[in-house]
């Protein structure tokens, strides 16, 4: 291996094995090969160079033959947004790695949403997306699954950063989120694929969906929200931070009205600010938006429901579940279960709470 083989391969096995950090910066620091046997050498790694290095290329394998690709700073195709962070991380992508160098708005929020933000979230998702942005979000309860959902509706791209990998699903009632990004979008982590804790994860997480974004969107959130540290982070980038409005007098809407009120976000009342916020891409568009798919109207009960959406609403209104629950045990034969279900969580009839499925207005 050259030098710059030799240091890539390197920094691999210390990003897999989570070696210690100050090591770590100080080997990915060195300039040529005398400067990398030395910082090694001081690392107080048991593993000799040339071995680590060949156990880097042999990770990288792992991860491409796993569908995943690896890339590092400096790399062709790395994110150049990302060189606005303090240090450039080192990123596992599943899915399509172009997506990266689109524009995206990150959309953001509570996992435990109110009437409002059901409403508000598709309205801001299609405004994004038919604008040729790409909606970039954390994958979770919420907000996060709302946004994804209807870029989906729409047969548009979207990107999951992820806090535990690539190649996992958390939480696992978003599976289809997952899935449909592995395949029409992405899903990027700066965290390698092995068991491990996540919860301290996320504020990193929540970095490099603020780095990836041109702008952020708070729809709905507390006061104590993960969604309030991707807004800092993103004021840290000089990134655009918008709030959407929403009503007073609850908890759950304290943290984006505080961003207002403090002057750290702007405000998104009418879907005329989107045009005052970021200009419609013409040549960056990746996808063609699906427009009749999206439905920016208030959610309502639709006048007619297919047979499998008349199934799902009449057993929910007796008994909430989980997806599983209504699939296996009363709809088994349902070819377009998945689909019916979006439907109706996009339109507002049903919600999705804990994993559980209510009809909207029985929380």
């Amino acid at each position: 291996m050259d030098f710059e083989e030799l240091h890539r391969s390197l920094a691999i096995y210390l990003w897999h094995t989570k070696s210690n950090q100050s090591s770590y910066r100080k080997i990915l620091g060195a300039k040529d090969a005398d400067s990398l046997e030395l910082a090694w050498s001081e690392s107080g790694e048991h593993e000799p160079l040339k071995d680590a290095a060949e156990r880097g290329y042999r990770i990288e394998f792992g991860y491409r033959s796993g569908g995943s690709i690896i890339l590092c700073p400096g790399d062709e195709g790395y994110p150049r947004q990302l060189y606005d962070m303090q240090a450039a991380p080192i990123l596992c992508v599943r899915g399509n790695p172009e997506l990266l160098k689109q524009s995206q708005i990150a959309i953001v929020g509570s996992r435990r949403t109110t009437g409002n933000s059901r409403q508000i979230s598709p309205i801001i998702a299609e405004e994004v997306v038919s604008r040729g942005y790409i909606i970039t979000s954390g994958g979770a309860f919420g907000i996060d699954a709302i946004a994804h959902r209807h870029a989906m509706a729409c047969q548009a791209p979207t990107i999951v950063v992820s806090a535990i990998g690539t190649d996992k699903v958390y939480p696992k009632e978003n599976r289809d989120i997952f899935e449909y990004a592995w395949q029409n979008g992405a899903v990027v982590s700066q965290f390698p694929n092995q068991p491990t804790g996540h919860a301290p994860n996320f504020p990193q997480r929540n970095d490099v969906i603020a780095a990836l974004s041109f702008a952020v969107i708070v729809v709905q959130c507390g006061e104590k929200s993960g969604a309030l540290y991707t807004a800092q982070a993103a004021r840290k980038l000089r990134r655009p931070v918008y709030a959407a409005a929403m009503p007073g007098f609850d908890d759950k809407t304290a943290g984006g009205l505080s961003l207002i009120r403090s002057e750290q976000a702007f405000m998104l009342s009418t879907v005329d600010d989107f045009d005052q916020m970021m200009p419609r891409l013409q040549r960056e568009i990746p996808f063609e938006v699906q427009s009749d798919n999206c439905q920016s109207s208030l959610p309502i009960v639709p006048a007619t429901l297919s047979e499998t959406q008349a199934q799902i609403v009449s057993i929910i209104t007796k008994n909430a579940g989980t997806t599983r629950y209504l699939l296996k045990s009363s709809l088994p034969d349902a070819v377009d279960f998945d689909v019916s279900l979006l439907e109706l969580e996009l339109a507002g009839v049903v919600v999705l709470k804990g994993g559980v499925y209510r009809m909207n207005g029985y929380m």
